[in-house]
Order: structure tokens, then sequence, then C-alpha cells
């Protein structure tokens, strides 16, 4: 029922910013005695943090292919570059 506990979560600088921290203010909304923890790290840092159960799960860049892990990919991003005519 989600009335105590902590999640831990692990996550990039982008993925922190546009897609975890917009969800938690509504997830803290709807669950306030839940304990919330993000550590900041590269994906394969992560990664290696919810191999050794620092945290609970990651949110990645992908390709991400690891037979110990359930990967789900929750939607996609199209980078784009941008330059000036100089360039």
């Amino acid at each position: 029922r989600l009335l105590a506990g902590e999640v831990r979560i692990g996550a990039g600088d982008t993925l922190c910013k546009y897609i975890l921290l917009p969800s938690l203010e509504s997830f803290h909304d709807d669950h306030p005695a839940i304990k919330i923890k993000v550590t900041n790290r590269t994906t394969p840092e992560s990664i290696a943090l919810l191999k050794d159960g620092t945290i609970d799960f990651a949110l990645a860049n992908l390709p991400l292919t690891d037979p110990q892990l359930e990967v789900k990919k929750v939607f996609e991003v199209h980078d784009c570059f941008f330059a000036g005519p100089r360039f």
C-alpha cells in the first residue's frame, strides 16, 4: 500500500532532471511517508549499484543488455545536434 518505507533510485544527470524529478513530485504527493533516495551516477555506475543492492532500480540509457537484469524500455529519446553556419 506504500504506507511506509524507502525507495532507492539511481539515475544520470539528464534522466534525473527531465524524467525522474517531475515524476517524483507527484509520487511524493501521493505517498508522503515513503522516503526517496536518489543517487546520481552514470548508467554503468547505476547498474553496478543495482547489482550490489545499493539501489532498488535505475533509470539508464540504452542499449543495455545484461542477463541478470530485467530491462524495460519506457520511452525513446532522439538526440539532435544543432550548430551555427560556421560549423
